[in-house]
């Protein structure tokens, strides 16, 4: 039973992480589409069709990855708890954890078929709200929703933190698609320029998301180093300075060169 159980607590951990890299890039898929590549679509020289065709493809495969590892989380947890405790699969699926996990499968499933084609402005709003719909579930699972004292702080927190890793990191791929298919420095200026907004902001949120976190969850210095959870966020704080130290550094050699990135050959 003990081994079965440290099976179950890596499972669990595996596929956590890959729920979370599956909703970061159908998040940062939505909100690139939505708020970079629509609104650029005719200021780009580039063919913004087959740009589009692209980044549409990526995300129903992040959709449908978001929607696959959910059910799988489901039914680990599940089959955990009926082995464990002698339950019922009816009493499990009562649980608020199996009501969110099914939810969210609902809504990312939904989302992969919807991403298919052109947008209108009601399949729009309806993806935005598939996915608000994904993140709120998602957070009344979270340990904020579990606390028994003020909650709407860390709720509102841990969404901004969610929105925004998935806005910046959850975007790069798309990122490097619509790069990878313009050929002119005014589309690559055009492109970037968006996108570093959007990253800048999506890395103030992270922060801002963490801080406030941080506080009410570690509360002392002593726990930083003392706890777990503590470490962990050391490790997080730590790497999200790596990646903004790495993007200082690019973003200067790009100024160096004048502006415009420049494509190395493969030869």
């Amino acid at each position: 039973m003990s081994l079965l159980l440290d099976i179950f607590g890596f499972l669990s951990v595996v596929l956590r992480g890959m729920i979370l890299v599956a909703q970061s890039f159908t998040l940062g898929g939505l909100v690139f589409l939505l708020l970079l590549l629509r609104p650029l679509q005719s200021k780009l020289s580039a063919d913004t069709a087959e740009i589009a065709r692209r980044c549409h493809n990526f995300l129903r495969v992040s959709a449908f990855a978001f929607a696959l590892f959910t059910i799988w989380a489901f039914a680990l947890n599940a089959a955990a708890l009926t082995g464990t405790l002698q339950t019922s699969w009816r009493d499990v699926a009562s649980t608020d954890f199996a009501r969110a996990d099914l939810i969210i499968f609902a809504c990312a499933l939904c989302i992969a078929l919807l991403a298919r084609g052109p947008w209108s402005g009601l399949r729009c709003a309806i993806l935005v709200g598939l996915a608000a719909l994904a993140l709120a579930e998602q957070l009344s699972v979270t340990h904020a929703a579990s606390r028994l004292d003020l909650r709407w702080p860390y709720l509102l927190s841990d969404a901004v933190h969610m929105l925004g890793a998935g806005i910046w990191i959850g975007g790069l791929p798309y990122f490097l698609i619509a790069l990878n298919q313009s050929h002119k420095a005014a589309d690559w200026r055009l492109v970037g320029r968006r996108y570093s907004l959007m990253s800048m902001s999506s890395v103030a949120a992270i922060v801002v998301g963490g801080i406030v976190m941080s506080i009410g969850y570690i509360g002392s210095i002593e726990a930083i180093y003392g706890t777990a959870y503590g470490v962990m966020v050391s490790t997080k704080a730590l790497l999200l300075l790596i990646l903004l130290a790495a993007g200082g550094a690019n973003y200067m050699v790009v100024e160096r060169r004048g502006g415009i990135p420049q494509r190395r050959s493969c030869a």
